[in-house]
């Protein structure tokens, strides 16, 4: 059996989703709610019970689908982008995996748990994709943290599910989103995609941990990018920083290796993670 395909809705109920949105999202500049107000009744979430056994089982984490030996990079100098190639997975009827069933960043949850509601919801709710900013850790004009928007066809009540964070709730729980795009699918997983493809010093989230986002990326030297001047970054997030700080650099630098490592490193990471990582580096700086 193939996915379900992506629900046609008319021009009125898209209209009242993003009108809805958009006249919620001006309201979060005034004083914020009362705790008792943005808290959701449990009993008035629709399949409350079902969806968050789903949301729990769930775990924000990047670094095991890196961890897998099918999992290669190659790097384009001229377009000046990288590329991880089998970093997604499908399944014999299409789905989209998840690394050892639990693992995967936004957009993968966010489609695992699409596919696991749509079967009890598709009667009663339109499921449409937002893509947002997200308060803590991707609140760039450039996000792409992804959530699920449920549309009652009823009444057009709204409820939103942020696999990511295990969030569940109304609007007002979700009052410091910032909401920039409503999709009807994501097509990297509609098209079974493979591969992503990324922009240099572009990073990839590897996991969140400690109140710390981790992340991966390939940087230029000192403005060059090329075979003699390319760095694997891991890079480490407050979320109340400017810029993401560099913690650990691997690559070539006018054609010599070069490794720093910042003395807290051991804080981010354990040493399987470095292990493994530092593995993956050697080999991929050999190929590209």
């Amino acid at each position: 059996m193939s996915p379900p395909l992506r629900q046609s809705v008319g021009p009125a109920v898209v209209l009242v989703l993003m009108t809805t949105i958009c006249c919620f999202a001006s309201q979060t500049l005034k004083e914020p709610l009362a705790p008792s107000a943005i808290i959701p009744a449990q009993s008035a979430l629709p399949h409350y019970a079902e969806i968050m056994k789903i949301l729990s089982d769930l775990e924000y984490d990047g670094i095991q689908a890196m961890s897998r030996p099918d999992v290669t990079l190659t790097v384009d100098y001229h377009q000046k982008t990288w590329t991880l190639h089998h970093i997604h997975q499908y399944n014999q009827q299409g789905y989209v995996q998840l690394e050892q069933g639990h693992y995967g960043l936004c957009a993968k949850l966010t489609q695992y748990v699409y596919d696991r509601i749509y079967p009890i919801l598709k009667d009663d709710y339109v499921i449409k994709f937002a893509q947002t900013e997200e308060p803590t850790f991707f609140s760039t004009g450039t996000s792409s943290h992804y959530i699920l928007a449920l549309i009652r066809k009823s009444d057009s009540e709204i409820y939103l599910i942020d696999p990511s964070f295990h969030k569940y709730g109304t609007q007002k729980d979700f009052a410091k989103y910032r909401f920039m795009d409503i999709k009807d699918g994501l097509a990297m997983f509609m098209n079974r995609n493979s591969n992503m493809t990324y922009e240099i010093g572009q990073a990839r989230p590897l996991f969140i941990r400690n109140g710390l986002l981790v992340s991966f990326s390939l940087q230029s030297v000192n403005g060059k990018f090329d075979k003699d001047n390319v760095v694997f970054a891991i890079s480490v997030d407050r979320g109340d920083e400017v810029k993401p700080r560099n913690v650990w650099v691997v690559g070539r630098c006018q054609g010599a290796l070069r490794v720093l490592a910042a003395t807290a490193l051991m804080d981010y990471m354990n040493s399987e993670e470095r292990q493994m990582l530092y593995g993956k580096f050697m080999t991929w700086l050999k190929e590209i």
